[in-house]
C-alpha cells in the first residue's frame, strides 16, 4: 500500500526519532531462520491519534519489503496500530524520512517543513495531500539497496 494510502487510513500519525537500532534472529528449524531490525524510537510528536505507547520499531533491510532508517533521523509514520511495537514486516511502507522537514529544537515556527506542514493541514480537514508522496527523494532515503553482486571468479589459467 502506498503511503499517501496509510496516512489517510492511519488512526496514529506521528514524528518519530529512531534512538538505536539492533539486528535480531529467530531460529525456524533446520536451518531455516528469519532476521529483523529492531530499533527503539522516541516519539516527538503526534499529528493524529496517540502516539505516547510506541517504543519499537521492527523492519527488515532485506528482501521485498526491505526500508532503509538511519538511526538517529525523525519519520513520520502512519499506522493502524496503537503500539508499543510499529512493526513494518506486517504494515509494511507506512514510514517516510524527514530529513530536511523536522528540525526538534528550532523554534515553532521552523520547525516542521512545507511537505509536513500540508499533511499536517490535511490531517486537520483542510486540503489534499501532496500529489507525489513521498517523492523520489524521500523513497531514496528509505529505499534499502541490495548488495552488489559478488565479484566474478578468476578466469581460469591455462
Amino acid at each position: 500500500m502506498p503511503f499517501r494510502q496509510h496516512v489517510s487510513d492511519a488512526r496514529t500519525v506521528f514524528i518519530f526519532r529512531l534512538e538505536s537500532t539492533e539486528a535480531r534472529r529467530t531460529e525456524l528449524g533446520s536451518s531455516a531462520y528469519m532476521e529483523w531490525i529492531h530499533g527503539r524510537i522516541r516519539v516527538v510528536s503526534s499529528l493524529k491519534g496517540d502516539a505516547s505507547k510506541f517504543r519499537s520499531i521492527r523492519f527488515s533491510t532485506d528482501g521485498c519489503d526491505a526500508i532503509r532508517l538511519d538511526t538517529g533521523h525523525y519519520f513520520l509514520a502512519a499506522t493502524r496500530e496503537s503500539g508499543p511495537e510499529l512493526d513494518l514486516l506486517v504494515q509494511g511502507r507506512s514510514v517516510i524520512d524527514l530529513k530536511y522537514e523536522y528540525v526538534e529544537g528550532a523554534i515553532p515556527e521552523r520547525r516542521e517543513g512545507p511537505l509536513l506542514r500540508s499533511i499536517r493541514h490535511h490531517l486537520s480537514g483542510g486540503g489534499p495531500l501532496p500529489a507525489e508522496l513521498p517523492d523520489a527523494n524521500r523513497r531514496f532515503w528509505t529505499d534499502a539497496f541490495r548488495p552488489p553482486p559478488p565479484p566474478p571468479k578468476p578466469a581460469k589459467q591455462r
